[in-house]
Order: C-alpha cells, then sequence, then structure tokens
C-alpha cells in the first residue's frame, strides 16, 4: 500500500457513506480507559490507591504505510475519594490525530461521581465529557488524477462540538475486583463539510458505543492477573471485540497478551518505577505492539504504542 493508495482511501471515505470504526485505536487500552469512558475509574487507584494521575500516549498504527495513523493524549484525571456518598470525579484530555491529509485535535473535560460510601471497596459512576474539535482535510495533499478538480487546491478546516456518556461500575471480593461499563464517547453524530474552490466534501461520523469487562485477580505480593475484554460498536459494522491478559509480577515489571476479532495479536510490556504501597507518587511506563494477520496485514504493517503514567495519592 502506497501513498496513493492511502489517499484512494481517504477519497472514498469522503464522498461515500463510512461504515467503519472512525474513532483512534488504542492498543493499551487499560490504560487509557478513562478516555474511552468518561465514567471509569483509573486502574491504578484499584492497585495501588493512587486517585490523580497524568499521562501521556502516542500511539502509530501500520507502521508500514506512508501517512500512517498517528494518535497522542495528554490526559489529567482525579477521582475525589474523600467525599460521601458522591465522590466526584474530574479529568481533561487533549488528542491529536492524523491520517494521511485528514486530522482531529480536541479538547475534552469531564465531570462525574462515584456513589459509594467507601469508593476504594465498591461504587457505581456516571460521567460526561464535553469537548471542541477541530477536524482538518489537507485538500492540496491529495494524490488525485485530475488535479483541476474542484478538491485539488486549498486546504480546510471544521470545528465542532462533542459529548460523551459513560456508566462504570464495580465491586471487590477480598483483594481481588470485578468491573465493567459501557460508553458512548461520540454522542454528537455530524456531518463535516469541507469546502472546495466550487463544491464540497462531505463526510459522516457515527455514534460508536462501548462495553469493557474486566477482573484483577490478586496474587499477593502487589501481583495479579488481570483480564479484560473491550467491545466496539458502530451501527451496520460486526462488532469488534479487543482481549487482553496482564500479568504484573511481584516485581516492577508487567507483561500482556491479546488479540481482536480483527484478526491481529497484541503484546505488551512495562515497568513501574516507585514505591508501590500507594502513598509516594509512581510512574508506570509500557510498550503495546499489534499485528494484523487480515488480508491487508502484510501491507499494512504492524502498530506501536507508546504509554507514560505520573499518579500520586491526592
Amino acid at each position: 500500500m502506497n501513498k496513493l493508495l492511502l489517499c484512494t482511501v481517504v477519497w472514498c471515505f469522503a464522498v461515500c457513506t463510512a461504515l467503519s470504526q472512525q474513532l483512534p485505536l488504542l492498543s493499551q487500552f487499560q490504560e487509557s480507559a478513562g478516555v474511552l469512558n468518561p465514567a471509569a475509574i483509573s486502574s491504578l487507584y484499584f492497585q495501588y490507591e493512587q486517585n490523580a494521575q497524568f499521562t501521556a500516549t502516542h500511539h502509530s498504527q501500520w507502521t508500514g504505510i506512508e501517512g500512517n495513523p498517528r494518535t497522542s493524549q495528554l490526559v489529567c484525571e482525579i477521582l475525589m475519594d474523600g467525599f460521601d456518598p458522591v465522590a466526584p470525579i474530574a479529568g481533561v484530555y487533549f488528542i491529536n490525530d492524523q491520517t494521511g491529509p485528514t486530522g482531529l485535535t480536541g479538547l475534552y473535560a469531564k465531570f462525574g461521581g462515584v456513589l459509594s460510601d467507601d469508593p476504594y471497596e465498591y461504587g457505581i459512576s456516571a460521567a460526561f465529557q464535553f469537548g471542541i474539535n477541530q477536524y482538518r482535510l489537507r485538500i492540496s495533499e491529495l494524490d488525485l488524477r485530475d488535479q483541476e478538480t474542484i478538491y485539488a487546491a486549498g486546504d480546510d478546516n471544521v470545528i465542532h462540538p462533542d459529548a460523551g456518556v459513560g456508566l462504570f461500575a464495580y465491586k471487590r471480593f477480598g483483594e481481588s475486583l470485578v468491573y465493567g461499563g459501557v460508553s458512548a464517547p461520540q454522542i454528537l453524530g455530524l456531518n463535516l463539510n469541507f469546502r472546495g474552490n466550487d463544491g464540497s466534501i462531505e463526510t459522516q461520523r457515527y455514534r460508536h458505543y462501548y462495553a469493557q469487562l474486566g477482573l484483577q485477580y490478586d496474587l499477593g505480593n502487589y501481583s495479579f492477573i488481570e483480564p479484560v475484554a473491550w467491545l466496539k460498536f458502530v451501527p451496520n459494522v460486526p462488532v469488534n471485540v479487543s482481549a487482553t491478559l496482564r500479568y504484573q509480577t511481584p516485581s516492577a515489571f508487567f507483561i500482556g497478551l491479546g488479540g481482536t476479532s480483527a484478526s491481529s495479536i497484541h503484546g505488551e510490556a512495562g515497568v513501574i518505577l516507585g514505591d508501590r504501597k500507594g502513598f509516594d507518587p509512581m510512574m508506570r511506563i509500557g510498550y503495546g505492539f499489534d499485528y494484523g494477520f487480515a488480508t491487508y496485514g502484510s501491507y499494512a504493517g504492524p502498530s506501536h504504542e507508546i504509554h507514560l503514567s505520573y499518579s500520586f495519592n491526592r
């Protein structure tokens, strides 16, 4: 797959009804739970009682092609667990996504709460997120056969608001934890019109619906295994399922393996720096790798993701 084919795909997306995954994909989705579901509680809180965190993620998809999708995120989240009976949730995140000549930059804020008199042990949470996005189309970069067409000159961008909603629930059984949630991170479906010299390019974005289910099974001495499933649903498209099994060793290292129903495999590894007793700041560094075995896999190439988090108890 070369630049011409990639631009052809983008062109088809622009002029046809798009029935596909349109939101950015992530490899280490446990680390970005609060982005995928605004009501989700960070795993660092469940594991180490760290209720505030700053995270940075960069995902490079299909690295074998020019103009491949690249997504960067900066996230700040806090759970004010000292309040009763509703512990407030708040956060902000910045996202930048670029695929060939198309791109998105967004800024979001989320607000919600956990209904519980002991948020560390159990709770039901709900949250909303609100944001503003800039959608970009670099029309000058489209590799068209007829450079005299109305779409062959100039660039354009569209500013549009966005909103999301999520529900999340969890319960401890001893030192182990069961959790799950549902979310619609983009409830404002929209039609985008990019203006050319004598006309417009129209695209349509569809609502996405997510569901997550996981278990942290405690093995003692700060170690555990964590199977997690993430379901993604878009109308008129087969449900996509991603599953990962992560093992946190008694030392500072963790590893994980998984796959998706879209014929791809996933591997991850990382390290935790700092005291894991939950009182001192900690840093987590993770790397994720994905490779697809679908018919396009040999052309698209693997995906890589780097995740950094700094957390503390506030």
